[in-house]
């Protein structure tokens, strides 16, 4: 498989069903990477799935009209860096790593992000995801020393990375 053929779009609300099964499908398959868990998400209803597209930015990679991968942003809050966009999210199909998809998904992010006036990305990633790691500091993410428990699964702790951004 390649990235070619493969297009990343924006999320809008009417397009939450597809949204709902890839992030869904994305919490089976790695729970621990995400700050909320399956059994929650299942029972968010429709509106809540379009509020949710209607807050935040998302995005899904597709191949052949099927959503393979996403990732979503935040503002920060107002007690941090206006600057900042939080990523929070990012996850790829299995069968799909390594190709290109996740680098497709963050183009997307970044590019939204420089347009939304940010001056930085920050995300949080599982300490023991050492391939979700090496991806982001590929992309310019160091660690900045700010650690946590998940959310979802307080034994496990996450670490906070952030990148600048400039305009190319």
């Amino acid at each position: 498989m390649s990235s070619s053929g493969v297009i990343v779009r924006r999320v809008l609300p009417e397009g939450w069903e597809a949204l709902r099964q890839v992030r869904l499908a994305a919490m089976l398959d790695s729970p621990d990477a995400f700050a909320s868990t399956y059994e929650r998400e299942l029972s968010f209803d429709e509106a809540a799935w379009q509020a949710r597209v209607e807050r935040s930015p998302w995005w899904l990679a597709v191949a052949a009209d099927r959503a393979i991968g996403l990732i979503a942003a935040f503002t920060a809050e107002p007690d941090l860096d206006p600057g900042d966009r939080h990523v929070v999210s990012m996850w790829v199909e299995p069968a799909w790593r390594g190709e290109g998809i996740g680098d497709l998904l963050m183009d997307s992010l970044v590019a939204w992000a420089l347009g939304d006036g940010a001056r930085s990305l920050s995300l949080w990633v599982v300490t023991d995801n050492a391939r979700a790691r090496k991806f982001y500091e590929r992309l310019g993410f160091v660690t900045t020393g700010q650690e946590a428990p998940v959310p979802s699964k307080p034994t496990l702790t996450e670490v906070l990375m952030r990148r600048p951004l400039a305009e190319a």
